[in-house]
C-alpha cells in the first residue's frame, strides 16, 4: 500500500499547468509539407490572421503573432527512420523497427525533427530584431504528449514565440509547439528555451511572466543511490562530414539519418568542435528511461523535461543516472568524456500501466 506520507510528498511533483485552453490559438489554416528539408525555408507570413508581416516585427511584437499551421503527413517508414536514426534503436527491438509487430508504436519524441526544422527556420527569419540562429543555444526541453501517436497518418502543428526574457548577458526565447491530429484534437505540446548568447542588455523583462508557467519546474533528483545506470555512446560524426551542404544532401527526409540536420549543429565559438543537438540525444534518454522502467511501453509517456548544462560532441558516451519514483523517473546525464553534467532535472513521468501488464 502507498503511504499518505508518499503521496505528499509527491504533490509538490505535479503542480498546476495550464487546461487543453491553450489550443484554442491554433489557426484554421494549414499548409501540407510531405518531406521537410532545409532547401528551401517554410512560409511563415500569415497574412490572413495578422494585419502585419513577419519582417516588420520585433523581439516586443513577435510574441502576438499568428503563425500558420503545418501539417505533416508521414507513414510506418518515418516511424522506423526515426527510431533508427535519431535514437539509434537495434532491429531488435521489434516494436519501434517492425511495422508487423503487434505492438509496433511511435516514440512520443517522434516530433522533433519536424521541431528542429521550423525552430531553425524561425531563427533564421528577417526581421527587425529576429533570433540569431549561430548564437542560439538550447537550454531546456519539455514535451507533454495527450496520446499516442497513430503508426501513420498526420499531425498538425503550429510554433509560437510565446516569450522573450533579458537576462542582461543574453537573452532567453520561449518557443511552443501546439500539435493536433487529424480530427484537430490536441496531440502534444512542446517547449523549447534557447538561449541567444552576447544579445541581453536591451531593457526587456528580466523574468518570464507567462511561458514559465506552462511546463512544470526543473527538479533535482532524490537522494540516494539512483535506481538505473544506463551509459550510451552518442552518435559519431562520418569522416570527412562538413556544413557545405549540397542539394542532394538538404533534400533528404528529415527522418533519415543522413539528413545533414538530424544531429549536429556547426561548430559554435565558443567549442572547438561541433556539438550534438540537444533534443536528439535527450530523446535517447527517453527511450531508455521507458526501456529500463516501463518495458519499453511508448504509450506509456506523458511527459518530460531537462536542462541542458555543457556541450556534448560526437561520440562522447553519455551516463544516464536515473531515480524511479513511480509515476516519475528523475535522472541526469554526466558525459563520461568530460566528466561534467551534460542534462540535470530531468524527468520522464509515466502513465500506470495497464491492468494486463
Amino acid at each position: 500500500m502507498i503511504s499518505l506520507k508518499y503521496l505528499v510528498n509527491l504533490r509538490p511533483i505535479f503542480p498546476p499547468l495550464r487546461s487543453i485552453s491553450r489550443f484554442s490559438t491554433i489557426s484554421s489554416e494549414f499548409i501540407p509539407q510531405r518531406k521537410f528539408n532545409s532547401v528551401k525555408k517554410l512560409a511563415y507570413e500569415n497574412p490572413k490572421r495578422n494585419q502585419v508581416k513577419l519582417s516588420n516585427l520585433n523581439r516586443g511584437t513577435i510574441p502576438s503573432y499568428t503563425f500558420p499551421e503545418f501539417t505533416i503527413k508521414y507513414d510506418a517508414q518515418d516511424v522506423v527512420n526515426y527510431a533508427k536514426s535519431t535514437i539509434q534503436v537495434g532491429s531488435e527491438e521489434k516494436r519501434l523497427t517492425d511495422p508487423k509487430d503487434l505492438k509496433f508504436g511511435v516514440l512520443p519524441t517522434f516530433m522533433f525533427p519536424t521541431i528542429s526544422k521550423v525552430m531553425m527556420d524561425l531563427c533564421n527569419q528577417s526581421c527587425v530584431d529576429c533570433l540569431d540562429f549561430k548564437k542560439i543555444v538550447l537550454a531546456e526541453v519539455y514535451l507533454e504528449v495527450y496520446r499516442p501517436f497513430p503508426t501513420s497518418g498526420e499531425f498538425r502543428m503550429q510554433p509560437k514565440l510565446e516569450e522573450f526574457v533579458d537576462k542582461g548577458t543574453h537573452d532567453l526565447a520561449y518557443h511552443h509547439y501546439f500539435g493536433k491530429d487529424a480530427n484537430s484534437s490536441p496531440l502534444f505540446f512542446a517547449q523549447c528555451v534557447t538561449i541567444e548568447l552576447a544579445n541581453g542588455g536591451k531593457g526587456g523583462s528580466r523574468t518570464s511572466k507567462k511561458a514559465i508557467f506552462a511546463a512544470p519546474p526543473i527538479m533535482p533528483p532524490p537522494e540516494g543511490k539512483p535506481d538505473a545506470i544506463v551509459p550510451f555512446k552518442t552518435v559519431e560524426m562520418p569522416p570527412n562530414f562538413n556544413f557545405e551542404f549540397g542539394e542532394n544532401e538538404l533534400k533528404r527526409d528529415i527522418f533519415e539519418f543522413h539528413n545533414p540536420n538530424q544531429h549536429y549543429g556547426p561548430k559554435p565559438a565558443f567549442t572547438d568542435k561541433p556539438n550534438l543537438h540537444g533534443r536528439y540525444y535527450w530523446a535517447s534518454a527517453v527511450h531508455l528511461m521507458l526501456k529500463q522502467f516501463a518495458g519499453g511501453d511508448v504509450t506509456r509517456y506523458k511527459r518530460s523535461r531537462v536542462r541542458f548544462t555543457s556541450v556534448v560532441h560526437p561520440g562522447d558516451t553519455l551516463e544516464i543516472r536515473a531515480w524511479h519514483r513511480e509515476p516519475r523517473i528523475f535522472f541526469e546525464a554526466v558525459n563520461l568524456n568530460t566528466g561534467k553534467l551534460a542534462m540535470k532535472g530531468g524527468f520522464v513521468d509515466l502513465i500506470p500501466s495497464h491492468p494486463e501488464h
